[in-house]
């Protein structure tokens, strides 16, 4: 569910802003999982 929330964040915002998401994601991910 907080991966959808930070998609639909990343999605409107710029390509810019939408990079730091992803990476956190992955950074998130990959401690969680």
């Amino acid at each position: 569910m907080l991966d959808l929330t930070t998609w639909n964040l990343s999605i409107p915002t710029e390509p810019t802003p939408a990079t730091i998401t992803t990476e956190r994601l992955n950074s998130g991910y990959a401690s969680r999982y």
